[in-house]
């Protein structure tokens, strides 16, 4: 198996975004379990540069994966990444509507968070794919993952105001772990593809 096999700037630029992806995963997990740990370290210096670092790495992670998406050739015909992205906003304002009205729960930014990220990666899948990088495989595979972060994502979005201690605490670490799941292989699909 060769891995990042003729990959091109673009590719290396999906390739960074997702990785850069990962590393706002493992910070936010970092600070999510310091911070909310039942009887943790809770808001600190620590915890301070943690969700920092989060969010810079997050805010150029989606800017990397931007530029490469935005660079990969089009060899197949298909889908504009700017219907995905306005999906995203379409489904992102519905879901807004649902959690906030039918299961009334507080508006957070995780929602945004959740459909950002997944807006992102369904956006990459399509170029890889529309760039002749990804098979149909790969595609089915990763679209997927995703879909399936993103549902457990808005359960765990929805329920975590009912819960307290230990349940919330692990109710708000399960999407973050996944979504870096998700991301991890994602990385290696596209190593490997």
């Amino acid at each position: 198996m060769t891995c990042f096999r003729d990959f091109t700037a673009p590719d290396w630029e999906v390739f960074g975004g997702n990785a850069l992806m990962l590393v706002t995963c493992a910070f936010y997990l970092a600070w999510w379990a310091l911070a909310f740990w039942p009887k943790g370290i809770g808001y600190n210096s620590l915890t301070a540069i943690l969700i920092t670092v989060a969010l810079l790495a997050g805010i150029a992670s989606i800017a990397v994966l931007s530029l490469g998406v935005a660079a990969l050739p089009r060899i197949e015909k298909g889908l504009p990444v700017s219907f995905v992205l306005l999906g995203a906003a379409v489904l992102f304002v519905f879901f807004l509507a649902v959690t906030k009205n039918a299961f009334h729960r507080p508006v957070t930014s995780e929602l945004l968070v959740m459909f950002i990220w997944a807006a992102v990666e369904f956006s990459a899948i399509l170029a890889l794919s529309r760039s002749g990088r990804f098979a149909d495989g790969q595609i089915a595979l990763l679209s997927t993952l995703v879909t399936i972060a993103m549902l457990v994502g808005l359960a765990c979005y929805v329920l975590y105001y009912r819960l307290e201690g230990l349940p919330g605490f692990w109710d708000g670490l399960i999407p973050l772990a996944t979504d870096a799941a998700v991301v991890a292989v994602f990385l290696s699909v596209q190593a490997t593809s």
